[in-house]
């Protein structure tokens, strides 16, 4: 994870960015539930720039001390143990459960150099290009985003803001502290198993 300066901020909006179209129509409905107006991409009706007008509205409210989150191959790091005890949260049909899981544990076959097949059965990770994978990928990161602005995070000891798209995340205060950042990445990694 990185900081950065206000004015790399200000130029994205000059950017060009696009949603995934297929993993919205898939999961319109339970998405919509998953709405704050903090989280955006890969959601009906949110936008990369609805995320960058919440940005500058942060910017003109003062927060402008501004921390990047940037999590490393988010989609294929995503625990399946602490995935699916996030799930369970919102689904208590277990045949729906019971195909998630056979879904994010469907064996993967490779070939090695010589030709012989390998097979692997991953324990993280959602798998790529799937329709359903934009919505776990949210549904994780709904997970992080009750902590951090619950009772014990920083939005309420430090009027903090966090304004996500997809995977990709920033942090706004009027100053961006070591306490901050230590209970981001520590919430992240220790609760969250991601880096």
């Amino acid at each position: 994870m990185k900081s950065i300066i206000c004015d790399e901020v200000m130029s994205m909006s000059n950017r060009r960015m696009f949603r995934g179209e297929s993993g919205e129509r898939a999961s319109k409905d339970w998405s919509r539930n998953l709405g704050a107006p903090h989280r955006h991409g890969f959601r009906p009706e949110c936008s990369a720039h609805d995320a960058l007008d919440e940005i500058k509205w942060n910017l003109k409210e003062g927060r402008t001390s501004i921390y990047d989150a940037d999590l490393k191959s988010y989609f294929d790091t995503i625990p399946h143990v602490k995935l699916m005890a996030c799930i369970r949260r919102r689904i208590v049909d277990r045949s729906v459960l019971r195909l998630i899981r056979i879904w994010l544990e469907s064996p993967i076959e490779d070939r090695n150099e010589s030709g012989r097949k390998h097979v692997d059965r991953p324990d993280k990770g959602t798998p790529q290009g799937g329709v359903i994978s934009p919505l776990l990928a949210n549904l994780y990161l709904h997970c992080f985003d009750k902590v951090f602005n619950g009772m014990c995070g920083p939005r309420m000891w430090a009027n903090v803001r966090i304004v996500r798209y997809a995977d990709d995340f920033v942090i706004m205060a009027r100053y961006v502290g070591r306490r901050i950042t230590d209970f981001t990445e520590s919430t992240l990694e220790r609760r969250f198993g991601l880096r």
